[in-house]
C-alpha cells in the first residue's frame, strides 16, 4: 500500500521499495553525469593533445622544408 499524501493519516508511512527504488535511480543518475563528465574531459584533453601534436608536426615540416631549401642552396652555390 502506498501512502497517499492527501491524507494525513498517511504522512508517516513510507513505502521503503519506492524510496529504495527512488534512491537507486538517483544515484543511477549522478554516476552518469559522472562518466559524462569524465568522458567529457578526457575527450578535451585528448583534443588538446591532438592540436599540440599537429602544431608540433607543423613547426617540424618547416624545419625540414628550410633545411632542405639550405641544401638545396648550398648545391647550387657548390655547383657554381
Amino acid at each position: 500500500m502506498h501512502a497517499d499524501p492527501s491524507n494525513p493519516a498517511h504522512l508517516w508511512y513510507v513505502c521503503v521499495p519506492c524510496l529504495l527504488a527512488r534512491v537507486q535511480a538517483e544515484e543511477q543518475k549522478r554516476r552518469a553525469e559522472a562518466d559524462k563528465l569524465a568522458a567529457l574531459t578526457a575527450l578535451e584533453k585528448r583534443s588538446k593533445e591532438f592540436l599540440k601534436e599537429k602544431e608540433e608536426k607543423k613547426a617540424l615540416e618547416m624545419k625540414i622544408r628550410a633545411m632542405q631549401a639550405r641544401r638545396s642552396s648550398l648545391r647550387a652555390w657548390a655547383a657554381s
